[in-house]
């Protein structure tokens, strides 16, 4: 009876190890996949997608468009820096940026115009704002 509980406990662990979520971005490469699954994100709060982004996004370009009727967000998440962005772009290489368009919100400015290094107290301020769209750009 000791050894059935303990093969059910070992067959449990490794059960329970081996289904955690693994996320749907694990690298640059997989940065599409994103794109290919947006009815996953559509209508979510950022954070969903977030949550689903392994690569750290070191800066992010927000599009508070303050002037328009519609109020309407636009960030860009980069994996790289400002400095490498541009030694990038010089060469004709497009860096993988995720675009998101989110739902229109008064009550929530968006200080991000320029580009801005991402962090966890944007997450926690912006990451209940719903997506309406989402484009993947760039190469790596």
């Amino acid at each position: 009876m000791k050894q059935l509980f303990k093969l059910l406990s070992i067959i449990f662990l490794i059960s329970t190890a081996s289904c955690h979520a693994q996320k749907m971005m694990q690298t640059l490469s997989d940065a599409k996949k994103l794109e290919i699954n947006k009815d996953k994100f559509i209508g979510k709060p950022l954070k969903v997608l977030l949550d689903q982004i392994g690569p750290k996004i070191k800066s992010a370009i927000g599009d508070p468009d303050d002037n328009s009727k519609t109020q309407t967000k636009i960030i860009s998440f980069y994996f790289v820096d400002k400095k490498e962005f541009f030694s990038r772009d010089r060469k004709g290489e497009k860096p993988t940026s995720i675009s998101v368009i989110l739902e229109p919100a008064k009550e929530k400015k968006l200080p991000l115009s320029g580009e801005k290094p991402w962090t966890e107290e944007q997450v926690k301020e912006y990451g209940n704002m719903i997506i309406i769209r989402l484009s993947v750009r760039g190469e790596n």
